[in-house]
């Protein structure tokens, strides 16, 4: 059908009314207007199409921003993914950081799939391995270059579709953290540019248009949710949680029920009570008291008192006082001087590296007791004890005949005789007693040297000492009145061989 009006507005309005056939070879018919149109003028029409214009060009507008936000939404969904995959790989790290040492070598790092993080229980069972832009996730762990013996690590997303570089910026600020993006082909690079860091200096590559986070040594080396604690409890693969890293102050606090203590050393400066101590070295300012103290090796001490015995293979001592008994199955060994109040005994040979020294000074011809002793006169000379007399080692005691012999001093009369058994008596006989009027007094026989004495009408005491030699009888008489020496008189008798 053909219109037989121009292409006008007319002809559109005319166009727009109801259609009336015509017969072939009549009359045209004439449009009727539509109803709808009726009245409607040519500038009405043009509101109409500029109102359509601006619909249409608002609708554009509202279609940018909606594709913009859905943008913001998908790369904030994207950002939180980046995060939960580092923390997962941060936590990773920390829980296997001895093993990862011994496998991480410079310049080859060692790579961890998000499927191993998923698998191992720090990713989520139903949590994606792919973000929006179908790009994967790895961890590549490396050895940090200026601290040695310290783990840095590289949370990278792989394969996907590029992100354009608002993308890139914006979801790695919306991540936090050390989260960034691979503009340049190896380079990482910090949102807004605030770090940089060339992977290959890791032996790590990486493509443009695609995520990062930066896991350093520092983050690594810590726990945000557990580095200022010490856990009661012990937490797997995490000794660090129950590890102190500085020393404790308790304030003057007691540290209760304690188990086996293993340290390197204690010091106390008070008491340190244990029913049982078994350590290397044990030092203490003062003192130790314990029921009974066991060392494998050497105790020093200023002082050691101990109750009862002390059982030891070798003491070294700059003094020791006991109130009992020192008992050795092994040898003593005294550089100084050892000295005894009482007797010194040994059951064995007694022998002196050097000399001998008898301090004791016996007389000659003096009684004795045992037979055996042997001391020194007052120049020195050698006496022993022989048959209850001191006898010089010269001369010697030859023991005479069973005899008495006598000798006469003033009026008293010395007498010395020798059984068959070889034992020396003596006595004193006062042949005029004044005092008693008897003429004569005799005092009982004794065993070696005899001292008598008797008391005079003066009141003093006379004395008579018999002594008796190796050869000789010997009487020394002194009359003491009241502390007076009045006369002095001896007399001699010879053994008779």
């Amino acid at each position: 059908m053909t219109s037989h009006y121009p292409l006008t507005l007319r002809g559109f309005l005319h166009a727009l009314a109801p259609w009336q056939p015509h017969t072939p070879g009549g009359t045209p018919p004439v449009p009727v207007p539509s109803p709808v149109l009726r009245g409607v003028t040519t500038a009405s029409i043009i509101e109409v199409m500029l109102v359509v214009g601006l619909i249409s060009v608002l609708s554009m507008g509202y279609m940018a921003t909606e594709k913009k936000a859905n943008e913001k939404l998908r790369w904030g969904t994207m950002a939180d993914q980046l995060t939960l995959v580092s923390n997962a790989a941060k936590q990773y790290i920390q829980d296997n950081e001895d093993t990862l040492l011994q496998n991480v070598t410079s310049g080859h790092p060692q790579t961890i799939s998000a499927k191993t993080l998923q698998d191992d229980g720090y990713i989520p069972s139903g949590f994606g391995l792919t973000n929006a832009s179908h790009q994967g996730y790895e961890v590549d762990v490396a050895l940090n270059p200026k601290q040695s013996g310290h783990l840095e690590a590289f949370v990278l997303t792989t394969d996907g579709v590029a992100i354009p570089f608002d993308g890139m910026r914006t979801i790695s600020a919306d991540a936090g953290g050390m989260a960034g993006y691979v503009e340049n082909t190896s380079v990482a690079t910090g949102a807004y540019g605030g770090w940089s860091v060339q992977l290959t200096d890791y032996g790590i590559t990486a493509s443009t248009g695609h995520l990062v986070s930066y896991l350093s040594s520092d983050v690594l080396g810590s726990n945000d949710e557990a580095s200022d604690r010490l856990y009661r409890y012990t937490v797997t693969n995490r000794p660090d949680l129950n590890t102190m890293h500085t020393a404790i102050n308790m304030g003057g606090n007691n540290i209760n029920n304690g188990g086996t203590i293993n340290t390197a050393a204690v010091t106390a400066s008070g008491a340190l009570q244990s029913d049982s101590v078994t350590t290397n070295t044990l030092t203490a300012n003062t003192s130790v008291n314990t029921s009974t103290l066991t060392a494998s090796n050497s105790i020093t001490t200023n002082a050691l008192t101990a109750n009862n015995s002390i059982n030891t293979n070798a003491l070294y001592a700059n003094g020791i006082t006991t109130y009992g008994n020192v008992s050795a199955t092994g040898t003593v060994t005294a550089n100084g001087t050892i000295t005894g109040g009482g007797t010194v005994r040994a059951n064995g040979r007694l022998s002196a590296g050097e000399y001998l020294q008898l301090d004791a000074v016996a007389t000659a011809g003096t009684a004795c007791s045992p037979n055996g002793l042997v001391s020194r006169d007052s120049n020195g000379a050698i006496l022993s004890c022989q048959s209850g007399v001191w006898a010089t080692s010269s001369v010697g005691w030859k023991t005479p005949p069973a005899q008495t012999i006598s000798c006469m001093t003033n009026n008293f009369e010395a007498d010395a005789k020798i059984d068959a058994s070889g034992v020396v008596q003596t006595r004193l006989i006062e042949l005029v007693n004044v005092s008693s009027g008897k003429s004569k007094t005799a005092w009982d026989w004794q065993v070696g040297v005899g001292t008598s004495s008797i008391k005079d009408s003066a009141g003093g005491y006379p004395t008579v000492v018999v002594s008796v030699t190796g050869l000789t009888l010997m009487t020394n008489y002194l009359l003491n009145n009241y502390g007076y020496t009045v006369y002095n008189l001896d007399c001699v008798a010879n053994w008779k061989w």
